[in-house]
C-alpha cells in the first residue's frame, strides 16, 4: 500500500524505462535474397530525423512524401547483413506510412545462396532516446526472435540461443532499472 502512495507522489514525473521506443520487424530467407520489413512509430521519426515540421507532434501525409527517401534510407543503412562472411546489399527499399507508423520492406542480394547468416540492426542507436529493434528472422526452416539494441549482439543463425538470450535479459534489466517506478516495486518485495 506504502508503494501505491510513493507511486502516486511521484505524480507527473514519468520514469526513465518509458522514455525508450521500440520497433518491430520479419524478416525471411529465399534463395540469395534476405528480405526485411521493419515497423516503426511515427513518434521515433520526429525525434530521430525531424520530419514533424509543423511541430504539432503528428506526421502528415504530406510531411511523410518530403522525407520518405530519407526514413527509407535510414532504415536500410541501418542493417548490416552477411551471409558466409560476405557482406549482402540492398537491392530494393520502399516505405510506406499508415498514420501511426511506417513500415519499410529492404530486400538484400548477398553473393551466393544464404547459408550462415549474420544480421545487425542498428536503427536509431545514435539517438538520445533508447531504442530496440526486435524481429522475427526465418532462416533454415527456423523461426529466431532476436533484439536489436545498444551493446548487443548481432544475430546469427548458427550461434545457438545463448546470445539472443542475453540481449531479451538486457533489455529487461535495462528497463527494471532505470525506471523509478519499477525500482520501488523492487524494493517493496
Amino acid at each position: 500500500l506504502w508503494v501505491s502512495g510513493v507511486l502516486v507522489s511521484v505524480g507527473p514525473r514519468v520514469a526513465l524505462a518509458h522514455e525508450e521506443s521500440t520497433s518491430h520487424g520479419a524478416c525471411q530467407v529465399a534463395g540469395a535474397d534476405f528480405t526485411c520489413t521493419a515497423v516503426v512509430g511515427a513518434r521515433d521519426w520526429i525525434e530521430a530525423v525531424g520530419v514533424d515540421e509543423d511541430k504539432d507532434d503528428r506526421i502528415s501525409e504530406a510531411e511523410f512524401s518530403r522525407a520518405q527517401g530519407r526514413i527509407t534510407s535510414v532504415v536500410s543503412l541501418s542493417y548490416d547483413v552477411w551471409s558466409g562472411g560476405e557482406r549482402c546489399s540492398v537491392a530494393t527499399a520502399e516505405t510506406t506510412f499508415a498514420g501511426a507508423e511506417t513500415t519499410t520492406a529492404v530486400r538484400f542480394r548477398c553473393p551466393g545462396e544464404i547459408a550462415r547468416l549474420k544480421v545487425d540492426v542498428r536503427l536509431f542507436r545514435e539517438q538520445a532516446f533508447r531504442h530496440t529493434h526486435v524481429a522475427k528472422i526465418e532462416v533454415g526452416g527456423r523461426t529466431h526472435t532476436a533484439a536489436f539494441l545498444r551493446g548487443a549482439s548481432a544475430f546469427e543463425s548458427d550461434a545457438g540461443l545463448s546470445p539472443q538470450v542475453f540481449g531479451f535479459l538486457k533489455l529487461g534489466i535495462t528497463h527494471l532499472f532505470l525506471g523509478i517506478d519499477h525500482i520501488l516495486i523492487l524494493l517493496a518485495l
